[in-house]
């Protein structure tokens, strides 16, 4: 009788497709603070949501900034909206989950993160 190779075990993960709103507040998600591990994992899915210099002149972005010198924020073009499709490591994927019941436990979840919590939340991790 032959065994079966082993196979191994994929990272491989799910796509899900981001707006705009949606890239820039998956980072509120990432812990300030964490190990290395945290930290290096909320870096790699920073940049896989980051926007290059091409979509930030195709989506008119502009910087809108505090008349007082603090808060500032983005805004852009609602008729250039478009989402793309990122994918996200298994690994990613339940780092992200950890992220989010973290934040629900300590009842930091905002209405501006509602839609990518759940869009995260509804992810099964595959084999």
């Amino acid at each position: 009788m032959t065994e079966k190779p082993s196979v191994k075990k994929t990272t491989l993960g799910k796509k899900v497709r981001l707006d705009i709103k949606e890239r820039f507040t998956i980072r509120e998600l990432f812990p300030q603070q964490g190990n290395l591990i945290s930290q290096v994992m909320a870096r790699d899915i920073g940049k896989k949501v980051d926007f290059s210099q091409e979509e930030m002149v195709e989506f008119e972005f502009k910087e809108r900034k505090d008349p007082d010198g603090g808060f500032s924020n983005w805004t852009w073009s609602d008729e250039k909206e478009k989402s793309i499709a990122i994918t996200f490591t298994n690994p990613e994927i339940t780092f992200l989950k950890e992220q989010i019941d973290r934040m629900d436990g300590a009842k930091e979840i905002t209405q501006d993160m509602l839609s990518i919590c759940q869009k995260i939340k509804s992810l099964d991790i595959g084999e």
